[in-house]
């Protein structure tokens, strides 16, 4: 699997638990090596090249630092979409220990970069030369994650907030004649005289 960090400068932040990205830039260069003895090139993502992810977020996992172990793993993706320019997620952080500290860390503006990791698929990259430089476009990948990293290579991606949590709905008190229509279906579950009307 291949990995990529993405960075936004001045995250916007909230108090919930649901991570909002802006995941990889498209058609951005950045210089990156995959460590393979290749040696560095440029890269860059096409729209459409994380279409199964969008197709099924659920299945892409949020990662803290690409760490796939439990104690690494902070939750997973509940809706991925492109725009023009990249490629969105939210991704919901689960209850517990390691989710608790990692929003914490991301609401304090201290871990607000975002590193992708995916397979490219086959067929799915154009290699070009630019200027004496070797580009490869990735237009088809399989998004197996996002991690959440300290720092990432691209300015302009990263975290962009943390969505606050939706209050509860208040749910209605049962009308007066509900209460007495039930009262009368069910004598010996239904007290009246504890039944207060609403104001």
């Amino acid at each position: 699997m291949i990995t990529r960090e993405f960075q936004l400068d001045g995250a916007r932040v909230g108090d919930g638990r649901t991570i909002i990205l802006a995941a990889v830039p498209f058609n951005t260069e950045a210089l990156v090596d995959d460590d393979d003895g290749s040696g560095p090139y440029f890269e860059q993502f096409e729209r459409g090249a994380f279409d199964s992810a969008v197709r099924a977020p659920h299945r892409v996992a949020l990662l803290f630092r690409h760490d796939d172990s439990a104690k690494g793993t902070l939750g997973r993706g509940v809706l991925i979409r492109e725009d023009a320019k990249y490629l969105h997620a939210e991704m919901r952080v689960a209850r517990g220990s390691t989710g608790d500290h990692v929003l914490d860390l991301v609401n304090d503006e201290m871990l607000d970069g975002a590193s992708v990791g995916f397979d490219p698929l086959h067929g799915g990259d154009r290699v070009a030369m630019r200027s004496g430089r070797r580009v490869v476009t990735r237009m088809r990948t399989l998004l197996a994650e996002i991690s959440l990293v300290p720092v990432g290579a691209y300015a302009s991606a990263g975290v962009l907030a943390v969505r606050e949590a939706e209050p509860e709905p208040i749910p209605e008190p049962p009308s007066r004649a509900n209460v007495e229509r039930l009262a009368r279906r069910f004598p010996e579950a239904v007290d009246l005289s504890r039944f207060r009307p609403r104001v």
